[in-house]
């Protein structure tokens, strides 16, 4: 396990060093400001996203956003309006079926057809590689 840049000890929350340590967010005394269900209660792994784009300091996007295409309305999980772009965060505790993986193709195909980006990531990328989709995001987003 790594060490945080700002904190001396290890950061239990990414295998690397921690993102916000990196924006010199790091909590005071040296302590990484991440957090795991392991080491103490914390942000879920579907509620990354959301730190990761607060450290990185992308705005203008929104939770949760709706998206009414063709009389059917689609939830997305970050959507950046202005950009039309969205981001989907798959996991196995939502997409674990297939009926949820053909509903979420469907979903992605409809935002597609009406000129959305869609970036569809898995929630392990969110702890495995927070680096590379914030740089996708930016790229996306032209941030």
């Amino acid at each position: 396990m790594r060490r945080c840049a700002a904190a001396a000890p290890p950061c239990p929350s990414f295998g690397r060093a921690c993102i916000r340590a990196r924006t010199a967010r790091a909590t005071p005394g040296g302590a990484c400001c991440c957090t795991t269900r392991a080491t103490r209660p914390g942000p879920s792994p579907s509620e990354w996203h959301t730190q990761l784009l607060r450290a990185a300091r992308i705005g203008g996007w929104r939770t949760n956003y709706r998206i009414r295409i063709g009389g059917i309305t689609h939830f997305v999980d970050i959507a950046f309006p202005q950009q039309r772009v969205a981001v989907e965060i798959d996991g196995w505790e939502h997409h674990g079926t297939r009926s949820a993986f053909v509903k979420d193709r469907w979903r992605y195909a409809r935002l597609a057809a009406a000129h959305w980006i869609v970036l569809p990531f898995a929630a392990q990328v969110l702890t495995d590689e927070p680096d590379t989709f914030i740089e996708l995001v930016r790229t996306a987003v032209g941030a």
